[in-house]
């Protein structure tokens, strides 16, 4: 090989020699003994010989070059080399769209879509890279990722729970996949996140409320999935998210009136799920929410008049829910509105005899709407709204207590209680064994605030759990549930 790297010249002289010996030993023994005698040495013939058995190695090794060393890498840390060659293994990396550098050499820091800074791994960006297979549990490993861009590819499986472990992680990328499975709770410990993106992959399970632990979050993009179950409304202290995109799922249950303590928020997308109850008043807080997406639910009840206090919104679409009553006259202070971002078609709304004014301003605002559905016979709104709503356990039964911020028009509340199929309380019916009604308290009177109520339960059996749901009463007997405040509690 050294003869073969260092000096061609006497390899072809080498090769002349034994090309001019090899037609000598071609010859039939006969024919042989009348040529002249051959005048190469033996160890020169043997030398020849020798190389042509390493002539294919030698060969190869030109082509081929040597496959990483981790034991070798000093650029960063042997666990991260072995981190990135595990997700060249795992994701079919001999297919990947762009691979330079990646096993072939000991210098990881210079690979496609690799940054280092101070001997770690920064960042990892391997976009519409054809990845395919499952996310290796190993970047767990990467102690100092910042930023970990895998979107646009063919990833499968489970998002590791590992992934939890990148505590200086600022934004995660894994849209646009084939990725399924829950969302893992351990991705709440990443207190450095920003942003979070794992939209379009067909993931399932509900959202985990844990997700509220990530005080930096600016970005949850969760949307176009087939999650399930309610909206956490722990997700209300993410006090510095931006975005919230929870739109095209499977998500039931109420609209959390704490996402209205989102100060920050610019975007509600909450659009193509299965919500329901009422559209809290308590959105009108969000001050710098620009987009505002609820339709294609199945809300009920009236159009907050409070939402004309959301002075920078661009966008709101309520088409396609069960929403009634009249369109509110104050919409028409919500002056940055864009053409055709109201979008009211597809409700039982009263569009008969509208105010001119009121008239004129939807038609500049191109809105469509026609068709509307049948109006119901009662239009229901909550008639009181709940500061808070407790169970607790007692010596003898479940004490119920809740206090009211306002109430109008309430005659009083009926309480509900159902025992679950599984371990959590739920706003579908189908999910309990039974609902039963265990009382009634009548209001104290409309308009007061802060009114507290109590009411015990004495009809419970030990070591079960328990649902419990107001219904708001009217003067007329139409009641309204108040999905948004179920308790929960377990028997000793």
């Amino acid at each position: 090989m050294l003869v073969l790297n260092r000096n061609m010249g006497r390899l072809s002289q080498m090769f002349l020699a034994y090309s001019l010996q090899q037609r000598y030993f071609n010859f039939s023994q006969q024919e042989r003994s009348k040529l002249p005698p051959s005048n190469l040495p033996k160890n020169i013939i043997t030398s020849i010989r020798f190389l042509l058995l390493l002539l294919p190695l030698c060969i190869w090794t030109n082509f081929v070059k040597a496959a990483t060393n981790c034991s070798q890498v000093t650029e960063i840390p042997k666990i991260e080399c072995e981190a990135l060659i595990a997700l060249y293994n795992s994701t079919n990396g001999p297919g990947w769209k762009n691979k330079a550098g990646w096993n072939t050499n000991n210098t990881p820091c210079s690979w496609y879509g690799i940054s280092c800074v101070d001997g770690y791994v920064y960042s990892i960006r391997l976009i519409g890279n054809y990845l395919s297979g499952l996310i290796p549990p190993e970047l767990g490993n990467l102690s100092n990722l910042q930023w970990l861009w895998l979107y646009y590819n063919k990833l499968s499986g489970p998002i590791p729970p590992e992934l939890g472990n990148l505590d200086n992680l600022r934004s995660l990328e894994l849209n646009n996949n084939q990725l399924s499975g829950p969302i893992p709770p351990e991705l709440s410990n990443l207190d450095n996140l920003q942003s979070l993106s794992l939209n379009y992959n067909p993931l399932s399970g509900t959202i985990p409320s844990e997700l509220s632990n990530l005080s930096n979050l600016q970005g949850l993009y969760l949307y176009s999935n087939q999650l399930s179950g309610p909206i956490p409304p722990e997700l209300g202290n993410l006090s510095n998210l931006q975005w919230l995109l929870l739109y095209d799922n499977k998500l039931s249950g109420p609209i959390p009136p704490e996402l209205g303590n989102l100060d920050n928020l610019r975007s509600l997308e909450l659009s193509n799920n299965q919500l329901s109850g009422p559209i809290p008043p308590e959105l009108s807080n969000l001050s710098k929410l620009q987009h505002l997406w609820l339709s294609e639910n199945q809300l009920i009840g009236l159009i907050p008049s409070e939402l004309s206090n959301l002075s920078n919104l661009q966008q709101l679409w309520l088409h396609k829910n069960q929403l009634c009553g009249n369109i509110p006259l104050s919409l028409m202070n919500l002056n940055n509105l864009s053409y055709s971002g109201l979008v009211l078609r597809n409700n039982a709304l009263n569009i008969d005899n509208l105010d001119p004014a009121l008239g004129a301003f939807l038609y500049s605002h191109g809105v469509i709407l026609e068709p509307q559905n049948p109006a119901p016979a009662v239009c229901p709104a909550l008639l009181a709204t709940l500061a808070y709503f407790e169970a607790m356990p007692v010596s003898t039964g479940i004490r119920l207590n809740w206090q009211t911020l306002v109430e109008a028009d309430n005659a009083g509340f009926v309480i509900w209680r159902g025992q679950p199929t599984g371990s959590q309380c739920s706003s579908y019916p189908a999910d309990y064994h039974e609902i039963v009604q265990i009382g009634f308290e009548i209001s104290q009177g409309n308009g007061f605030s802060g009114t507290t109520y109590f009411h015990q339960d004495n009809t419970v059996e030990p070591e079960t759990t328990y649902c419990y749901l107001l219904e708001d009463i009217d003067f007329e007997a139409n009641g309204t549930f108040h999905w948004d405040s179920i308790a929960s509690v377990t028997t000793p």
